[in-house]
């Protein structure tokens, strides 16, 4: 909810930004939309005056006509943003038409996303105990889970490949959104249908179109300078990654609904607390798709919203190519391996609170188990915006990833069972590891991404007019890491017995006329779900002490990689053994380039 009120202000706030510009830009204005604005590539030491809506970059993305005379200026460190004052002005039209339709296509982009992001998450809460309701194989349960990424790794390239051919947006993001809320109706029959397979098919469909999000990166890569693409890429992917912490929480609001038993009416078994999040995700991406077709503008060369030229030069030098290539592999690989083991995490909160921890006796206890992930992920969130405000250099993303990375080793060590698989674990360490996880996930993914796209500008001279392919492939590995963490281990734990038996009642199960299903045998030898009650007593989540202990030592050193390479790639300027800084983003061709090359 206090997205949406944010989202809501921001609204607001582009149609006063709108009604600014229209009078400043009345004929005799001398408002500050009249003039250029002395900022300076990103990389540079000094400034010089860009006409509004020219590329800040340190590479050769600038338009022709760039004023020659440079303004001593200081400039910001290299890849900070820009003062406050000229923030608002470097990545927008000089045409205050075509500037309000670019921060409209913005705002829908970041808007369309977090409703697709919701999506995800939205049924985390019920979607194990469902999974078991309809007699699901705990072994799959983890291909269950994630062949929603599974399907987003597949299409992911596709809609890349799509965006980077056409330089079109629009077309792909409705097919996405389309295909996404088909998925989310489809589960909603799932109780209804009493089958698995179901669950696992509409999981897919929505993963597929759930794959558009990786080409809101290439967007606004394209569509933003460096200076300014932390704040707009950061906002894009923060808000998605929120929502995936705190989506889970909807079903919170449905706690009241009756639980479906065999014996319940369609109504019920259509519309239930298993299900409803699917239809309000469905609900909620159908409504903000119309949203999207009236703000959202495809970028072109006649408004003006993309910051660089199409035409970038491709570079001969075959080392510069294979240094960027080899940074681009091991980046995606790196934090595709992040993603899978914190989604393994993310995805069995429920059988570990359950299992390991005995905190949850009924329906209404389930939001326990997601609801310091979502806080965790809320507070990052504030504390990023308002420190790249007030101290950007700080909340770089590069200084972030070398403190991130260890929240999330933290998270994970305080989630191993140490005492043995039979021990019962205060809560408070599930709260507090689960609260380092959202905190530290959602800020190191948004600023994975930023690092990435900032290389991608740096390197654009090998990039050429593929971002979206390159940005596209980077969100399938994060789309494979998601759906291999919740597949591996969802196939070495389940909740079960010391001894690894699953649905047992000492006594026997009473099977009554209704559907419902009882045991009254002691609590503490009982171990099984049904459609009413947990019986968890005896319960432990199988193989947690070795599975979770490994995932935290590999997190660890997957880390240590990262920050490594990282620390090699620090810089966002180019400079190559045997080549000068290119000194003008107004350089078009690759024989201009080659001039200011030294021979080797």
């Amino acid at each position: 909810m206090p997205l949406i009120g944010y989202a809501i202000r921001r609204i607001r706030n582009v149609l006063e930004d709108r009604r600014g510009t229209s009078r400043a830009h009345a004929p005799g204005s001398t408002g500050p939309a009249a003039h250029t604005t002395p900022v300076g590539p990103a990389d540079d030491t000094g400034a010089r005056p860009y006409p509004v809506g020219d590329s800040a970059e340190g590479v050769p993305l600038g338009k022709e006509g760039y004023p020659p005379a440079p303004t001593q200026t200081p400039g910001p460190p290299d890849g900070f943003p820009a003062p406050a004052q000229e923030e608002s002005l470097l990545d927008l039209p000089a045409d205050p038409e075509h500037a309000r339709t670019k921060k409209w296509s913005y705002w829908a982009l970041v808007i369309v996303g977090f409703a697709l992001a919701v999506d995800y998450s939205s049924t985390l809460m019920s979607i194990q105990p469902l999974y078991y309701l309809v007699n699901g194989r705990q072994s799959l349960y983890g291909l269950t889970f994630g062949s929603y990424d599974l399907a987003s790794l597949i299409f992911a390239p596709v809609f890349g490949w799509w965006v980077d051919r056409t330089n079109r947006f629009k077309g792909a993001t409705l097919l996405g959104v389309a295909l996404n809320a088909v998925g989310n109706y489809i589960y909603g029959f799932t109780v209804l249908a009493g089958e698995w397979w179901l669950m696992l098919l509409a999981r897919l469909v929505a993963g597929a179109g759930a794959a558009v999000l990786g080409i809101g990166g290439s967007y606004i890569t394209r569509t933003s300078t460096l200076r300014k693409r932390q704040a707009k890429l950061g906002r894009y992917r923060i808000t998605q990654n929120v929502a995936r912490s705190v989506g889970p929480l909807i079903g919170f609001m449905f706690l009241g609904l009756p639980s479906p038993t065999f014996s319940s009416s369609d109504a019920i078994k259509v519309f239930n607390w298993y299900t409803i999040p699917g239809w309000l995700a469905g609900f909620i991406v159908t409504a903000l798709c119309f949203f999207y077709i009236w703000g959202f503008t495809d970028p072109t060369a006649e408004n003006e919203h993309f910051v660089q030229e199409e035409g970038v030069p491709f570079t001969t030098d075959a080392a510069r190519r294979r240094n960027f290539q080899v940074f681009f592999g091991v980046w995606i690989t790196l934090c595709g391996l992040v993603s899978m083991l914190t989604m393994a995490q993310y995805s069995n909160l429920f059988g570990l609170f359950a299992g390991q921890y005995h905190q949850i006796f009924q329906q209404s206890d389930v939001w326990r188990a997601f609801i310091a992930t979502g806080g965790g992920s809320i507070g990052a969130a504030i504390v990023y915006r308002r420190g790249m405000r007030r101290l950007p250099q700080l909340f770089n993303e590069r200084t972030l990833l070398l403190v991130t990375g260890w929240g999330l080793v933290v998270g994970f060590l305080l989630l191993i069972p140490y005492k043995g698989s039979d021990w019962v674990p205060p809560p408070a360490l599930f709260y507090v590891g689960t609260a380092f996880l959202g905190a530290s996930y959602t800020l190191s993914m948004t600023c994975m991404e930023t690092f990435l796209s900032k290389k991608v500008t740096q390197f654009a001279d090998v990039v050429g007019n593929n971002i979206g392919k390159y940005l596209s492939l980077f969100y399938m590995a994060i789309s494979a890491g998601r759906f291999a963490g919740p597949l591996i281990v969802g196939s070495l734990t389940r909740i079960s017995t010391p001894n690894g038996d699953t649905f047992v009642c000492t006594t026997g199960w009473i099977y009554e006329p209704t559907g419902d299903v009882l045991c009254t045998g002691p609590a503490d030898q009982q171990c099984g779900v049904t459609a009413s009650d947990y019986y968890l007593g005896g319960c432990v989540l199988y193989r947690a002490l070795p599975v979770y202990a490994a995932m935290a030592g590999m997190q660890g050193v997957v880390i240590i990689v990262m920050q490594l390479v990282l620390w090699r790639n620090w810089s966002y300027k180019n400079r190559l053994a045997g080549e000068k800084p290119l000194p003008s983003p107004a350089l078009k061709t690759t024989a201009e380039a080659q001039e200011h090359a030294v021979p080797t």
